[in-house]
């Protein structure tokens, strides 16, 4: 099994383990972030899951920031947080589809972030990756935003606001979401084609031959 592991890690390019705090953090979310809200959720219990959601999203600020304070910075934590933040929101996207009824408005923006975090999971894997984007992170807040609003309006933790202007609220956050995640993509194709294009090629000198 452990073979495996490591096989699997070698072909995904991802870095050696560094026992540190902030990756500790770092594989929790990875690991039981969307299956713990998941849980709670198939349970009834909208208020834990909206608890554990807070929790889980405050981690991927807490590991950043611990990290550079007590100087444990990684190339492990540097490839896997962001991936860590997909395995989290993702799977919790696709299960709020299936929740409520599989509406095409929500399938569209489900599609094109999906399409995009697997993109560049494949881009780190075959060419080192691709540097986080401004507008990717803001693009991530969106998600969280949209995600957690949405889990508050189905558990009724709106206070005295209005539930459906709050559904209002959470599905505009995720478009906006995907919006934000089309001009991600549009600058990383733009990033990828200035650096090919700035790359020298080789030219190859045939020598003239000589007649006997």
């Amino acid at each position: 099994m452990r073979k495996l592991l490591n096989e699997v890690r070698k072909r995904l390019r991802v870095p050696p383990w560094e026992d540190t705090a902030a990756n500790w953090l770092t594989l929790i979310r990875m690991q039981f972030g969307a299956l713990s809200v998941f849980i709670a959720i198939a349970i009834g219990q909208w208020g834990l899951a909206f608890g554990l959601f807070v929790l889980f999203v405050f981690t991927d600020f807490l590991d950043g920031q611990w990290a550079r304070l007590m100087g444990e910075k990684s190339l492990w934590g540097a490839y896997c947080d962001p991936a860590a933040d997909k395995l989290f929101i993702d799977p919790l996207l696709v299960v709020g589809w299936i929740y409520r009824g599989h509406p095409l408005f929500f399938l569209i923006p489900l599609c094109i972030i999906g399409a995009y975090d697997v993109m560049v999971m494949l881009a780190r894997s075959s060419d080192g990756g691709m540097k986080t984007m401004f507008v990717a992170k803001v693009k991530q807040v969106c998600l969280f935003l949209a995600v957690g609003i949405l889990i508050a309006k189905e558990g009724g933790i709106v206070g005295d606001f209005d539930p459906n202007t709050v559904e209002w609220w959470g599905e505009a956050v995720l478009w906006a979401a995907s919006a934000l995640t089309v001009v991600s993509f549009m600058v990383y194709a733009r990033q990828k084609a200035r650096q090919k294009a700035s790359r020298p090629t080789l030219t190859v000198v045939r020598r003239p031959s000589q007649a006997a």
